[in-house]
């Protein structure tokens, strides 16, 4: 089973996926641009360029661990400052199964 947080504004809903995201390792920047999270993607890629000058290859490595872990976070940051409210986290198989899930969210995300 997958982790996904609910967030939600007025009627409508988002769903993220928590964790480590394998789009965000193989595409890094790219894949943090298509998501809308601009800072991080930069930043994402000024550790790609200037780890590869610096330390000759592992910086392409480092940039794109960075974008697979922390690319949940960056989406979560985003949807808060658009104004979205946090709904909770649940456990479900798929997506599709959060709007179908009975249980409701636990108050907390963190909790």
């Amino acid at each position: 089973m997958k982790r996904y947080a609910l967030f939600g504004l007025g009627a409508q809903r988002r769903v993220v996926r928590l964790g480590w995201r394998w789009p965000g390792f193989f595409l890094s920047f790219l894949w943090l641009w298509y998501r809308r999270c601009w800072l991080m993607g930069f930043g994402v890629l000024v550790v790609a360029i200037a780890g590869n000058v610096v330390f000759l290859g592992i910086g392409t490595f480092a940039a794109s661990v960075w974008a697979a872990a922390g690319g949940t976070a960056a989406e979560r940051q985003r949807l808060h400052r658009r104004g979205w409210g946090d709904l909770g986290e649940v456990e479900v198989p798929s997506p599709e199964a959060v709007a179908a899930s009975n249980s409701p969210p636990p108050s907390s995300m963190f909790g």
